[in-house]
């Protein structure tokens, strides 16, 4: 190769790995125009495709209203056909065992079916048939879980704030509240987030104050039958919302939300919480966040994603998305640059470590992402396929105003060829389309450090490493 300090990372026919920077934006993931308004949530299927859920009433130029699917490369799965959709937003979805869709929000409709703010979707995206309840509830449901054994965990705002339901949709009278029966509400205000954990208890999350009429500030636990575990002692609590629930193998609680202290020790919208509901000391996370943390989500190595409102973590500037600890510090190797530019709402981590992420945002690191993209995990490798050996000439080495691209020795030159500029966290710095056989970029005025040049032509990829220092 002439003149060249290039390295390909491989040159094999079967493929390139080029290691990516952890909280990087994976550009494999290609939403084009994305969703037209925000998400609420995100869920994974077992082949890997992503369900959204939200208030947006297309995707990519498709009118598709609050509910799709996605293929792996974040375009629109038109296998999945949910007529008109949705008459309102949905905020949670949780996916069976057995592929079936459970949705829930803020609609009374769905597909022209009548229904109250829940409803089981087929693989399909057609909604179920009668086998399902179609009562629903008399307000908005926020959260969603399903248990082991099947039924279904609700938790919003309306009558009782919390139901559980049966396999087939209708209302499990077994779980009473304990010695109160409706209408006697559990909660006092709405239930965010509903956690299904250790001996079929579960942990509720939200705005509430009490708790069949028991003071029990925004966290609760609770028994299998829907009464107040009174082993589970928070003290005072949380003095504001709880947004997000997550716990540990080792049965800690990750709390997170608007909240700024628990049971009077000030913490910053997040917390770890002990087996019995007690502050966990050792979770140091100085002055935590600056805004509202509304989602969060554990990695198979004790890490923790969180996303929200937030611009600063401990002081340090981290907008709207941040990694920590297991001991609740920062982890400064999650480099999400810019990160996003609105609310991060909801988040997801693939089985490949990799990161759905979902919210308000239009642009990720400075790049056009509206309310969608995916993000790179821990030491994950960023696959481009069809990478073949070549002789192309890139120089001078290093650049520091002009680097020439020549790719003469290339067959069918004057196909469509691209070239793209990246930087180590996947931006795209410089991305043009070729006319000849030889092009001259400009980066003059990009920072001096280790950049990618990929040329992509008649579906083959070529891929070298540049230095640019001025």
């Amino acid at each position: 190769m002439k003149n060249s300090l290039f390295t390909l990372v491989i040159v094999l026919t079967t493929g390139i790995t080029i290691t990516a920077q952890t909280g990087a934006l994976d550009i494999s993931f290609d939403p084009g125009t994305g969703a037209s308004h925000r998400l609420f949530s995100t869920s994974i299927q077992s082949d890997g495709k992503i369900i959204i859920g939200g208030e947006f009433t297309s995707y990519n130029g498709t009118n598709i209203n609050r509910i799709a699917r996605l293929n792996p490369d974040g375009s629109l799965d038109n296998n999945f056909d949910v007529g008109i959709g949705a008459n309102g937003f949905v905020s949670s979805i949780s996916i069976q065992e057995d592929g079936k869709i459970i949705i829930t929000g803020q609609f009374t409709s769905f597909n022209t079916r009548v229904v109250g703010g829940i409803a089981r979707l087929l693989q399909t995206g057609s909604i179920e048939g009668l086998s399902f309840s179609r009562t629903g509830v008399d307000g908005t449901v926020y959260c969603s879980t399903i248990q082991s054994d099947g039924k279904i965990l609700l938790g919003g705002n309306f009558t009782n704030k919390i139901a559980q339901l049966n396999s087939n949709g209708t209302i499990d009278n077994t779980f009473t509240f304990g010695t109160f029966q409706p209408p006697i509400p559990g909660a006092n205000n709405s239930i965010f987030s509903i956690v299904a954990h250790s001996n079929q208890k579960i942990l509720i999350g939200g705005f509430f104050t009490e708790y069949n009429q028991i003071l029990t500030n925004r966290i609760a636990d609770l028994n299998p039958n829907g009464s107040l575990n009174g082993l589970f002692n928070i003290g005072t609590g949380c003095n504001n919302s709880v947004r997000a629930i997550a716990v540990q193998p080792d049965g800690k609680i990750i709390i997170a939300g608007s909240f700024t202290s628990y049971n009077n020790i000030t913490l910053n919208r997040i917390a770890r919480l002990n087996t019995d509901g007690s502050l966990d000391n050792s979770f140091t996370i100085g002055a935590g966040a600056n805004e509202t943390i509304m989602a969060l989500a554990i990695q198979s190595n004790g890490k923790i994603i969180i996303g929200g409102d937030f611009t600063t973590f401990n002081g340090i500037q981290r907008n709207r998305i941040a990694r920590l600890n297991s001991d609740g510090s920062l982890d400064s190797a999650f480099n999400p640059g810019t990160g996003a530019n609105q609310f991060i709402r909801t988040l997801t981590i693939q089985d490949d470590g990799k990161i759905i992420i979902g919210g308000d945002f239009t642009t990720f690191n400075d790049i056009p992402r509206n309310r969608i993209a995916r993000l790179h995990g821990d030491n994950i490798s960023s696959i481009a396929t069809n990478i073949i050996e070549n002789n192309i000439a890139i120089y001078p080495v290093p650049a520091s105003t002009i680097i020439t691209v020549d790719i003469s020795s290339l067959e069918s030159v004057f196909s469509e060829t691209k070239i793209t500029l990246l930087d180590l966290y996947g931006k795209r710095v410089i991305e043009t389309t070729m006319s000849d056989n030889i092009v001259n970029l400009n980066v003059e005025y990009i920072q001096s450090g280790l950049y990618f040049i990929m040329i992509e032509h008649n579906s083959n990829y070529y891929l070298r490493k540049l230095l640019i220092n001025h």
